[in-house]
């Protein structure tokens, strides 16, 4: 498992480990982070939002270009209600949400707010201009959120890391895949997100499966497993308990079986 914190346009990572026994550590860009904000995200789990003592990112910091994940995790902390304003904040348009909305219809708020921040970057991109984190931080002020939910979504939330179970290090088989996709709720696309999956790779699931929701979630658990370099399923649960649609207490079940 590893951890990582803005650098620049990029994220630095560092393994979970290592961030526990070392203070500082000099990325490949070669500059020198600290690790205690990192440790403090990971091993503080009564902690909802971001204590005094954090001053959210530095300059440096939201320069950074979000990723996939980050935007993922970002609509999932913002209502639905206020999401139209913070959108458009950003430089969209009232009919790009609208066009979204409609489309992702089917989806679940948190999915449509997702859709609509990887619109936002790709628009970003087309115009040849560089999406940051300043952007989102700068508009959730703007319309009066906590800037604070950009720290967030570099926090890992899973239980998982207390849990150590070898049975959970095994990769889960096809069959069990598509079984478990019968027991997970409406999040596709975060779902695929936190696998490590592209948006690109999410939308072309979701035109194969437009009205199969068990076919369409299986098909992005067959592509996790054909691409991720990290299959198991532990990997797999802490991504279906970021989520939180169901799916764990099938996956605890199947660890167990010989």
């Amino acid at each position: 498992m590893e951890v990582g914190i803005p650098c620049g346009r990029y994220v630095c990572f560092i393994s979970l480990q290592e961030s526990m026994t070392n203070e500082k550590w000099k990325c490949n860009n070669g500059k020198i982070h600290e690790t205690r904000y990192l440790r403090y995200w990971v091993f503080n789990k009564s902690q909802k939002i971001c204590g005094r003592e954090c001053t959210g990112l530095n300059e440096n910091e939201l320069k950074t270009e979000p990723s996939d994940k980050h935007l993922v995790r970002l609509g999932c902390q913002i209502g639905i209600r206020s999401f139209e304003e913070f959108f458009i904040t950003l430089g969209m348009e009232k009919n790009d949400w609208e066009n979204i909305e409609y489309m992702y219809a089917a989806h679940s708020p948190e999915g449509i707010m997702s859709m609509a921040l990887n619109k936002w970057k790709v628009s970003k991109h087309t115009k040849l201009e560089t999406p940051s984190l300043k952007d989102l931080s700068d508009a959730l002020t703007a319309v009066n959120l906590n800037y604070h939910l950009i720290c967030q979504v570099f926090r890992e939330k899973t239980q998982m890391f207390e849990i150590a179970d070898f049975h959970l290090q095994n990769i889960p088989s096809d069959y069990h895949l598509k079984e478990l996709s019968n027991h997970i709720g409406n999040c596709p696309l975060q779902l695929g997100i936190e696998l490590g999956l592209s948006f690109t790779d999410v939308q072309q699931s979701l035109v194969k499966f437009p009205k199969d929701l068990p076919g369409l979630l299986g098909n992005i658990l067959g592509k996790w497993k054909k691409q991720s370099k990290v299959k198991t399923i532990h990997s797999l649960i802490m991504a279906l308990e970021r989520v939180r649609e169901g799916g764990v207490r099938y996956l605890h079940y199947i660890s167990k079986l010989p």
